[in-house]
C-alpha cells in the first residue's frame, strides 16, 4: 500500500498488523519449547502402552 509520501517499494504495515506477527512470534517461541517437553515426558509411557523400547519410538 504505497501512499503519495513514500517511495516505490515501501510497504507499509497497520500497527494492528505489526502487534498481530509480534503476538504470533511470541505465541510460537513460547510453544515450541513446552511441546518438546510435553513430547519427552510422555515417550516413555507411549512405549510402555505400544510395548516397544525407547530405540523403536
Amino acid at each position: 500500500m504505497n501512499t503519495e509520501n513514500e517511495s516505490p517499494g515501501q510497504t507499509y504495515y497497520s500497527p494492528a498488523m505489526i502487534r498481530a506477527g509480534i503476538t504470533a512470534a511470541i505465541i510460537g517461541n513460547f510453544l515450541s519449547p513446552v511441546l518438546m517437553a510435553s513430547l519427552a515426558i510422555s515417550t516413555p509411557v507411549i512405549g510402555n502402552d505400544l510395548g516397544l523400547e525407547i530405540v523403536n519410538l
